[in-house]
């Protein structure tokens, strides 16, 4: 998988964070339940880290060779 994303996700986590955030629903090929967990994990870990929130923008992609 290929994740872009703005410094809203990439200025308190790490890459590690992220792919356990992303890992359990990509695992069940549910991109949604991806997306929203590593959501959830950016606001709560700028409401701990700072006053402020920036943008938390992303896109995950799934790669891979197309199925037969």
């Amino acid at each position: 998988m290929l994740v872009i994303a703005s410094d809203g996700v990439w200025e308190y986590l790490e890459n590690d964070e992220v792919m356990k955030a992303i890992l359990p629903g990509f695992l069940k090929e549910d991109l949604q339940i991806s997306a929203e967990t590593l959501l959830k994990k950016s606001i709560d870990t700028w409401t701990k880290m700072n006053y402020a929130r920036d943008d938390i923008t992303f896109i995950i992609v799934k790669l891979g060779l197309p199925e037969k």
